[in-house]
């Protein structure tokens, strides 16, 4: 009799694996978005991270409640101006993107207002999200 139940029980494993495809697999791993980090809608966020050796970027979906830098869905970047006054600030960036120009990101802080901000993204500040998927 047990091995009946045995029998059944690994029938319906495989049948509810099998519909798992690999949209549904939510990923809860520490995904440091180094070269960039933007809000989407519905509690959504895109993660870019880079493998620095291969040059390879990968840009993940997150669930944004998902994403911080310590207590914060911001990061603090200094040495930032804007097109229109050369004065240099620091702004917390609630998104970012790393230029491909060296050392350059832009930034905008919670209010919208764009910058553009001197780090090495090696150093650079980032966020870091827990629940993402890879996006297709």
């Amino acid at each position: 009799m047990h091995h009946v139940f045995l029998k059944i029980y690994f029938l319906l494993f495989s049948l509810w694996i099998h519909d798992i495809t690999a949209d549904d697999v939510v990923i809860t791993a520490d995904r440091a978005c180094d070269v960039g980090f933007s809000i989407g809608t519905n509690n959504h966020a895109e993660c870019r991270l880079t493998y620095w050796k291969t040059k390879e970027t990968l840009i993940y979906n997150c669930e944004y409640s998902s994403c911080w830098a310590g207590p914060h869905q911001w990061v603090p970047m200094s040495g930032c101006t804007r097109e229109s006054d050369k004065h240099v600030s620091a702004q917390q960036c609630a998104q970012y993107k790393y230029t491909g120009q060296k050392n350059v990101y832009t930034c905008d802080n919670p209010g919208g207002v764009s910058y553009t901000c001197t780090y090495d993204p090696s150093t650079a500040p980032v966020m870091a999200c827990l629940k993402c998927k890879p996006k297709h």
